[in-house]
């Protein structure tokens, strides 16, 4: 009553932080985008900001206790990562960093942005 739930899949404004490896939503050899390295506090940020802007984000642990990964949630099948609707997705990102750090105050333009296998 009242309050209607918001879409299965749709993307929010609150971004998705995991701690807990075993709740990674990223399927096995799949190419996902690792947007940035962050301080917590900053990758919940960056995070936020790319689901504003229509590209679903993660918050995930990094090899650094200090720090965490910002990932794209699009997969990329093997060998799909050079295509031209990659690309296009990578350029996007990075249209959304440079916004982000010269217009919002961000603390990266995404310009450090890399695609990698997920292997747990």
């Amino acid at each position: 009553m009242g309050e209607s739930a918001p879409a299965q899949g749709a993307a929010t404004a609150d971004p998705l932080v995991i701690e807990d490896e075993a709740l990674d939503p990223r399927e096995p050899g799949m190419n996902y985008y690792v947007v940035d390295r962050l301080r917590p506090d900053e990758a919940v940020a960056a995070a936020r900001y790319l689901r504003l802007h229509g590209i679903e984000a993660v918050v995930l642990p990094s090899d650094s206790p200090r720090l965490r990964l910002v990932v794209a949630l699009r997969p990329f099948a093997p060998g799909q990562v050079s295509s031209p609707e990659s690309k296009a997705y990578a350029a996007r990102i990075r249209e959304i960093g440079r916004r982000w750090k010269t217009q919002d105050g961000g603390v990266s333009d995404f310009s450090t942005m890399y695609a990698a296998k997920h292997q747990p």
